[in-house]
């Protein structure tokens, strides 16, 4: 697979020329339209995956008809009507490249598909002559794919999908990194350079962030890439941060004893966290006197050292803004929604995009495709050697692994001084 999607597209022209050698493909596939969703738990990336399957699409006029987008991923393919995203204006389908949430919706909380549920959907799809499925979404997003599909096949309705998976909290097996990641992690590094700089200027020695809602230890430990100073030599690192993983036993002492030695070198210390930590039985922390993490680890910083303390809560409810996407990230999801829609020109399907990194860390990903079946189950867990246990602080290897990741920025477009986001 050639790695040469790691190009710069030029962001300022929607109808992007094809890369792809699909042109000696064309006439595999049954012509048909396409069907785009966005579904399950929304990435930072979706809609910039969005924007490169769609660019693609519009080069494919023999086999694709008409290019249609699903509301409410899955949920909406039997109750909403789909839009038509080749009618798209540009200054729309360019604003789809620095929005964050999904442009088109996700499932509902509520949604639990049953076989008569993705019936109906294969019966919609017929009726439309939706041919190919690009589906952007989670590793749930897989398996409905995976459902829908096996319904079409028994009713003898030739459907090809495709899935270009996604994930902030880069949990998604198999793969290098989640599209989405590389974004989140560098909105919170731009968090956490802010929230020093408030901690020097007011002479706080400790602060404490707490990021909340459902992320994930490569999350928490990608938000401090500040400890980038590391000895490249010794591997020993010299950063002001300490990070509590939630899967790491918690030790009171262990933990005081290491604050306390950092705050002799160190001014201020930064303590990142999340909910809930374990103690060494593996059992969570008990909190409940305090709230939250943070509050207790405030409680227990000032009760044992008698230093000041702030306390910062990183509510992360959907997306972190938009103003700090990673040009890079943006480039791979591009690429994968380009990728995506040339395999089912090629008549593939029941496959999922990867990004492989080979080599150097510095060395561009390439994409490669595997069988739905292989991702729609397992979870890619943090390495454990990458937090040193004995300083609670990062290992270069991970910053090695993430600093590429965020690199860039994305323009956004401003009118009359406010950010100008997309609604399909």
């Amino acid at each position: 697979m050639e790695s040469g999607f790691i190009v710069t597209f030029p962001y300022k022209h929607f109808f992007i020329e094809s890369a792809s050698k699909s042109t000696q493909d064309k006439g595999i596939m049954e012509s048909g339209n396409l069907l785009i969703l966005q579904s399950g738990t929304p990435s930072v990336m979706g809609n910039s995956i969005l924007y490169g399957a769609l660019t693609e699409a519009l080069n494919h006029e023999e086999e694709i008809k008409e290019i249609y987008g699903g509301y409410h991923g899955f949920e909406g393919i039997s109750s909403q009507p789909f839009t038509d995203l080749a009618s798209l204006s540009q200054k729309k389908a360019n604003r789809l490249l620095f929005t964050a949430p999904a442009a088109l919706g996700h499932e509902s909380d509520e949604f639990h598909p049953s076989d008569k549920d993705f019936q109906k959907m294969a019966s919609v799809l017929s009726q439309n002559n939706i041919r190919c499925l690009a589906v952007i979404g989670d590793q749930k997003s897989i398996q409905y794919t995976q459902q829908l599909l096996q319904v079409a096949q028994k009713a003898g309705y030739a459907l090809n999908a495709m899935v270009v998976p996604q994930s902030n909290n880069n949990e998604i097996p198999m793969t290098d990194h989640s599209l989405g990641y590389g974004s989140m992690i560098k909105g919170l590094n731009s968090l956490m350079v802010s929230f020093e700089h408030v901690l020097k200027s007011e002479s706080i020695p400790v602060g404490i962030c707490e990021i909340e809602d459902h992320i994930s230890s490569w999350v928490l430990a990608g938000s401090a890439l500040l400890s980038a100073n590391t000895d490249k030599n010794n591997n020993e690192p010299t950063s002001s941060y300490l990070v509590c993983l939630p899967e790491q036993p918690f030790n009171p002492t262990e933990f005081i004893r290491i604050l306390n030695s950092k705050l002799q070198h160190h001014s201020p210390v930064l303590i990142m966290t999340h909910s809930p930590l374990i103690n060494e039985e593996g059992n969570p922390l008990d909190i409940h006197a305090m709230g939250s993490v943070g509050l207790y680890l405030e409680q227990l910083v000032q009760s044992e050292l008698n230093v000041m303390t702030c306390v910062n809560f990183c509510n992360l409810h959907l997306q972190p803004l938009s103003h700090f996407l990673s040009k890079q990230d943006q480039r791979e999801a591009i690429a994968c929604g380009t990728e995506a829609i040339q395999a089912l020109i090629r008549g593939e399907s029941g496959k999922a995009t990867i990004l492989v990194r080979n080599g150097k860390n510095t060395d561009p990903c390439e994409i490669q495709l595997l069988p739905l079946s292989e991702l729609a189950t397992g979870i890619k867990f943090f390495p454990s050697d990458w937090i040193s246990h004995n300083t609670m602080t990062l290992q270069y290897t991970m910053v090695k692994y993430a600093t590429p990741l965020i690199q860039g920025e994305v323009p956004v477009a401003f009118e009359n001084g406010i950010p100008q986001f997309v609604h399909l």
